[in-house]
């Protein structure tokens, strides 16, 4: 299944933010739960094996660091290691991730050697590559950590979900900056 993940976060502009509404309209239509979460790590679960994961986020999520990397290898997923966790477990083989243009990603860190444990990767910085799919499921992650705004652009999303009598699946836990074990 094609799985639409948005990171509020990405949304670092005004203009940024009415394409991700726009984006969300025209794709939420085909889905039967929407689901939201104030951090991306919360929806691992939700990942099931084989499915596509396109990934609207400022940040690729693959883990930034060796302590990140490790703690993934150890079943402990946070924001950071999420994405290289469903792969380093076997539940994403396809990573599709459109970030910012000042979003951080070299070839010289981490992300070289994960990524081409992918049958598929490939990262873009253009939003309209998102409406070429269909998805079966969709994603949104506040990310207030990330973007003291990001809360404002969840809330809009989660009211035109509420307007629309969309099933809504909010995840939550006791802390949503701590560690998810797996």
């Amino acid at each position: 299944m094609k799985v639409l993940s948005i990171d509020c976060d990405w949304a670092i502009t005004f203009k940024k933010r009415l394409e991700v509404i726009n984006l969300f309209v025209k794709k939420f239509k085909d889905v039967n739960t929407i689901y939201f979460a104030q951090e991306h790590h919360l929806f691992y679960s939700e990942i099931k094996s084989n499915d596509q994961l396109y990934n609207l986020d400022h940040h690729h999520d693959l883990s930034y660091n060796k302590e990140q990397k490790e703690r993934a290898e150890n079943k402990l997923i946070e924001a950071a290691n999420w994405v290289y966790a469903l792969q380093l477990h076997k539940k994403l083989s396809f990573y599709f991730w459109v970030g910012n243009f000042n979003s951080i990603f070299s070839f010289k860190d981490n992300p070289h050697k994960i990524t081409s444990s992918f049958k598929n990767f490939n990262f873009s910085h253009d939003i309209e590559d998102l409406h070429k799919n269909t998805y079966g499921k969709i994603l949104i992650c506040e990310s207030k950590r990330f973007d003291n705004d990001g809360f404002v652009l969840y809330e809009i999303l989660k009211t035109i979900a509420q307007a629309t009598k969309k099933k809504i699946k909010i995840l939550k836990t006791k802390n949503s900056q701590g560690y998810l074990k797996i």
